[in-house]
């Protein structure tokens, strides 16, 4: 056995010495450093495992100390001697008192609660030719939008001559014409303004919304070719117009 661990030194120290080109001297010196400094670097990594064992027993001593310490106090507060459990003993001549409130007591006035009713407002009658958009927004149902719209709608007509135009006004749904129709009146002695068909151009006459621009334009062409209107008769021979249009027109021309 010793010779084969001489015969491993004698080839290690050969292989030093032909690798690096060595003297036998100096090949040995090496093999003999070899180990110190494994033993030097491992050192720190040695040295601190001891260290760490000894801090985690020197940590479990001091659990078990501290446990032994708290399990005495828990005890010695647990267990009260007869002499001690006196000095809590109540009175019993003397009567036992509540905590009183400091504050002073909070008082309310003995006032009986009122209730508001809520009162509809009441609207009168108006004249469907005179009210305003403020009028107007006071029935159930319309805002400023449609307001503005009725009042512009009467001024492109010359006036309503009948609460069923209210119909032709767009947007306004049925409970809202419902309310109208109760709420509003026509003067009897109205008079909505008319267009002089004789006079006025196309351009205008198609403004008015019972003109379209094929009825303003044989208005014209009429006039042109036969002369003034004189009558209604004359308008029933524009094949544009029958006499249901004839009818919602008159009210609105003049001859």
């Amino acid at each position: 056995m010793i010779i084969v661990k001489i015969a491993a030194v004698n080839k290690l120290n050969y292989l030093l010495r032909s690798a690096l080109g060595i003297s036998k001297t100096e090949a040995n010196g090496i093999m003999l450093l070899i180990p110190v400094m494994f033993m030097l670097i491992a050192s720190p990594y040695f040295y601190q495992y001891a260290m760490l064992g000894e801090a985690i027993a020197l940590d479990y001593a001091e659990m078990d100390k501290l446990t032994t310490e708290m399990e005495a106090r828990i005890k010695k507060k647990d267990s009260l001697s007869f002499k001690t459990y006196k000095r809590y003993e109540t009175n019993k001549s003397k009567k036992f008192e509540y905590l009183t409130n400091k504050y002073p007591e909070k008082r309310f006035d003995n006032t009986e609660r009122t209730t508001t009713k809520y009162t509809k407002p009441v609207i009168t009658s108006f004249d469907l030719n005179m009210v305003d958009t403020t009028g107007l927004k006071r029935v159930y149902g319309i805002g400023p939008v449609l307001a503005n719209r009725i009042v512009k709608y009467r001024e492109l007509l010359g006036g309503f001559t009948s609460k069923s135009q209210l119909r032709e006004v767009y947007g306004l749904q049925d409970s809202v014409i419902l309310a109208l129709d109760t709420l509003a009146y026509i003067g009897d002695t109205f008079n909505p303004s008319q267009l002089n068909i004789n006079q006025l151009d196309e351009n205008t006459l198609k403004k008015h919304p019972y003109f379209s621009w094929k009825e303003a334009n044989a208005i014209i062409n009429y006039r042109y070719q036969h002369g003034e209107f004189k009558s209604a008769e004359d308008l029933r021979k524009i094949h544009l117009l029958d006499s249901s249009k004839i009818s919602r027109l008159l009210p609105y021309i003049t001859f």
